[in-house]
């Protein structure tokens, strides 16, 4: 399967200083994928096509600029806590057994792979911050930025996992 590391900047950058495949961490290299590789221009472009889709109609995109709604967050996020309490709900629920391991239970796999990835899935889209040198999921970074400020789209790099 393959997936998309987006550069997102609180600033413009210049195409010959977006993100190289070296700015990745190895953690990720060691726990998300196997490979990645730079993307030609036109995969970039339908990778931020891609992600528009994902971040829906609260996001909005001017050439390289993101632009975020006051409410983005209350409508982003409002489906996969959904499943997250749903997965908690049932996680709460679990025989000691099965939470140490003594009995399996793959309904105890299930919710908990279904309330960590409703949180934050490790194999989506991941954006790489320059000005923190730091890679998170979407979903971890969107929860911390401010809103209320554009971002820049710089780079995008494929990952295969």
């Amino acid at each position: 399967m393959h997936s998309t590391v987006y550069e997102i900047s609180e600033h413009p950058i210049p195409a010959n200083q977006q993100a190289a495949l070296s700015y990745l961490p190895d953690w990720f290299y060691a726990s998300v994928c196997d490979y990645t590789e730079k993307m030609t221009t036109s995969e970039r472009e339908d990778s931020i096509r891609e992600l528009e889709d994902c971040l829906g109609s609260q996001c909005s995109r001017t050439g390289n600029k993101l632009t975020f709604s006051p409410q983005f967050k209350q409508g982003y996020f409002k489906e996969n806590f959904k499943y997250f309490k749903a997965a908690a709900k049932a996680l709460a629920e679990t025989e000691y057994d099965v939470f140490a391991g003594i009995s399996p239970s793959a309904a105890f796999d299930m919710a908990l792979n279904s309330m960590t990835e409703s949180y934050a899935d490790k194999h989506t889209f991941y954006v790489y911050c320059p000005e923190r040198k730091e890679l998170a999921p979407l979903d971890n970074w969107l929860r911390n930025i401010d809103v209320s400020k554009p971002f820049y789209l710089g780079g995008t790099i494929n990952y295969h996992y």
